[in-house]
């Protein structure tokens, strides 16, 4: 199999894959994925559009499952997240104070900022955000 075929038949599950797993809170190149996945429908071999749609598909889905993960995981889950990328306490509590004040806010926002994009979701999860609000 050379490498266009390659890139044919995955070009479309990496879209939508990638940015779930990034959307969800989990450390992942989802935006490098698309990036990748977008030059090459660019060429001419993927429809564009399709690449865009299941990327959105992908972040909301990927956005949910942060949102369910967050709630059913709680703060414990948050308190191993946060050593695991070698943050402090401090760090965990400031963001459930900045939360509780701008939850709304916070979850529009920060779809457009770098780090809070990824784990806005589990936030609102933990902090039992209604589901139809966030």
């Amino acid at each position: 199999m050379d490498i266009r075929a390659l890139a044919d038949s995955i070009g479309y599950p990496a879209a939508a894959l990638g940015i779930l797993i990034e959307s969800t809170g989990l450390p992942f190149p989802g935006e490098l994925t698309l990036l990748a996945v977008a030059a090459y429908a660019g060429t001419g071999r993927l429809n564009i559009v399709l690449v865009i749609v299941l990327a959105a598909v992908g972040a909301v889905a990927g956005g949910d499952l942060g949102y369910f993960i967050g709630l059913r995981g709680g703060r414990p889950f948050l308190e191993r997240l946060i050593r695991w990328l070698h943050l402090s306490p401090s760090h965990l509590a400031q963001a459930e104070v900045f939360f509780a004040h701008h939850g709304d806010k916070t979850i529009l926002v920060g779809r457009f900022v770098l780090g809070l994009r990824s784990y806005a979701s589990m936030f609102a999860g933990v902090a039992r955000m209604p589901f139809w609000r966030f």
